[in-house]
Parts: C-alpha cells; sequence; structure tokens
C-alpha cells in the first residue's frame, strides 16, 4: 500500500495582499476622516471672517448672544441688556440659525 503525502503550496502571495489591503484600508481612513474635518474648518474660518455687528453667535461655552463689537481677536457679546461679555473669535462656536432660536 503507497501512501500519498499532500503538501500545501507555499503562501508567498497572501502576504503580500494583506499589506495591499492594509493600505486601500488606511486610504479610506484618511478620505473619510481628514476631508471632513478640513472642510468645517474652511467654513468655520469663513463664518468668523464674516461676523459682523447684530449677528447672534453661540460660544464653545455654550453662552448665546448678539455681536456689539468686532475686534482683531476678540468680539463683545451682549447676551442680556446691558450685559456684556468679551471673548476671543476662536471661542465662537457657530451662529445662531432659525432651528435654535424656536
Amino acid at each position: 500500500m503507497d501512501i500519498i503525502l499532500l503538501q500545501a503550496s507555499p503562501g508567498g502571495g497572501s502576504g503580500s495582499s494583506m499589506v495591499f489591503i492594509m493600505i486601500i484600508f488606511l486610504v479610506f481612513m484618511i478620505f473619510f476622516t481628514y476631508l471632513p474635518n478640513r472642510k468645517m474648518k474652511k467654513e468655520q474660518a469663513k463664518f468668523i471672517e464674516e461676523m459682523k455687528k447684530g449677528d447672534e453667535v453661540v460660544t464653545n461655552g455654550g453662552m448665546i448672544g448678539k455681536v456689539t463689537k468686532v475686534d482683531d481677536k476678540t468680539i463683545t457679546i451682549e447676551i442680556s441688556p446691558k450685559n456684556y461679555v468679551t471673548v476671543l473669535l476662536s471661542s465662537v462656536s457657530k451662529q445662531m440659525s432659525e432651528d435654535f432660536k424656536k
């Protein structure tokens, strides 16, 4: 009786395909995380540049108020009648929209 032994062929190709899959995965991760974040930063920078007296804004701390004065690096916000707060431009989160006012 003859015994036949089968041997698997060397799997040299599987290692390179795994590297290829990892590279594709990293490209997708960069595409879906970095690019949308960059778009949001551009929109925020545009909003800060166009800010003017009378705009209603929300700060990162959650204060809501009306812009009364805009300087180079700071703005003054009226949070209630006769109560003013001066904050950095970078601390302004977004402009008040009609959805938040309801």
